[in-house]
């Protein structure tokens, strides 16, 4: 949520933020700390740089092959395969 504040009224809402505090019990002041600290989380990660997808076709573009779904599916069964395969070789 965007909400634009002036500076002054941004100052206003901290204080009286600050004067409710005064009446909030000790447990309601834990739980107000647990949600700021929430608050502050899903921020970060809102701002967090997120990895980008990358994708095998810009990898062959410019050469002259023709992959298809069909190829592509194929080779994702091998490595499924290899894969469960090395798994199951795996020590108990």
């Amino acid at each position: 949520m965007n909400i634009l504040l002036s500076t002054s009224e941004i100052q206003s809402l901290r204080e009286l933020l600050s004067q409710q505090l005064n009446y909030l019990s000790p447990s309601h002041l834990l739980e107000l700390s647990s949600f700021l600290g929430y608050l502050k989380h899903r921020d970060n990660l809102s701002t967090a740089k997120k990895p980008s997808l990358m994708t095998l076709e810009g990898l062959w573009k410019d050469l002259p092959l023709e992959v298809t779904e069909e190829d592509i599916r194929h080779l994702r069964q091998q490595l499924t395969a290899k894969l469960e395969e090395q798994f199951h070789a795996l020590p108990d």
